[in-house]
C-alpha cells in the first residue's frame, strides 16, 4: 500500500525498527530470511557502509553524530533473529530495493544488516532501537543514556518526523484526530524494577 501511494505521488514514509525491520525484508522478498543472531541486550557502534554518505538518512550526519555512531555503543540491539549480511547479499529482491547503510556483528561474530533504506522510496529500517536511549530506563539492560547517545536518538527522530511532514495526510476533523490521541488510553506502571509504562488495548470491546 505504501509503494502504491508513493507511486501515485502520495508521499508515504515507513520506518521499521527491530521486528519492523525484519518485516520489511519479509514483505520485500516475499519469503522468511531470518537466521539466529545473538544480539539480545547488546549495545554497539555501527559499522557504516561505503555508501552511507549518499543516503538520505545518513548523508548529512553531523560530525559529532557520525563519531558517536561509529565509536560508541549508542545503538541498542534486542533481537534473537536477524538478516545476515551473507543472506542479504545473496537475495536480489533485497539488494535491488535497499541500500545497506550499516552492519554489525553479534556475539558470535556473525555479520548482520543493522540499518538500511530503500533506493526509490522513503522506507527506512533499523535492526537496532534508536528510541531506547531516550525512553527506556530499565536498569537491568545496557542502554546508553549518555548525552552523545541522546543526540543520536534525536537525530533519527528529527529525520523521520521531517519525512512525515512531507506527507499530505490529515484527519478530516479535530474530533476524529482527538479520538486517536494516545492520551485517550491509560498507562500502566509495571512496578517490577524496570521503570516501564505499558499500554494495553482491548480490541474486542470498549472499556
Amino acid at each position: 500500500m505504501a509503494i502504491q501511494a508513493n507511486d501515485k505521488g502520495d508521499y508515504f514514509p515507513l520506518w521499521g525498527t527491530c521486528q519492523g525491520f525484519q518485516l520489511l525484508t519479509n514483505l520485500t522478498s516475499r519469503c522468511y530470511l531470518l537466521k539466529a543472531t545473538d544480539a539480545e541486550d547488546l549495545a554497539l557502534p555501527l559499522n557504516l557502509s561505503n555508501v552511507y554518505k549518499s543516503s538520505r538518512l545518513m548523508g548529512n550526519l553531523p560530525a559529532d553524530i557520525q563519531h558517536s555512531l561509529t565509536s560508541l555503543p549508542v545503538t541498542y540491539n534486542a533481537h534473537h533473529w536477524g538478516i545476515w549480511q551473507e543472506t542479504f547479499e545473496k537475495t536480489e529482491s533485497l539488494t535491488s530495493f535497499y541500500r545497506v547503510l550499516s552492519t554489525n556483528k553479534d556475539r558470535k561474530q556473525i555479520s548482520f544488516i543493522s540499518t538500511m533504506e530503500a533506493f526509490e522510496y522513503p522506507f527506512y529500517g533499523s535492526q537496532w532501537h534508536p528510541e531506547l536511549n531516550i525512553f527506556w530506563w530499565n536498569p537491568q539492560k545496557h542502554v546508553d543514556h549518555e548525552y552523545a547517545a541522546i543526540k543520536v536518538s534525536q537525530y533519527f527522530a528529527n529525520f523521520f518526523v521531517n519525512e512525515a511532514r512531507k506527507s499530505s495526510h490529515t484527519f478530516p476533523s479535530i474530533t476524529m484526530e482527538s479520538s486517536h490521541m494516545i492520551e485517550n488510553f491509560k498507562r500502566v506502571f509495571s512496578n517490577d524494577g524496570s521503570f516501564e509504562l505499558d499500554y494495553f488495548f482491548n480490541y474486542t470491546q470498549n472499556v
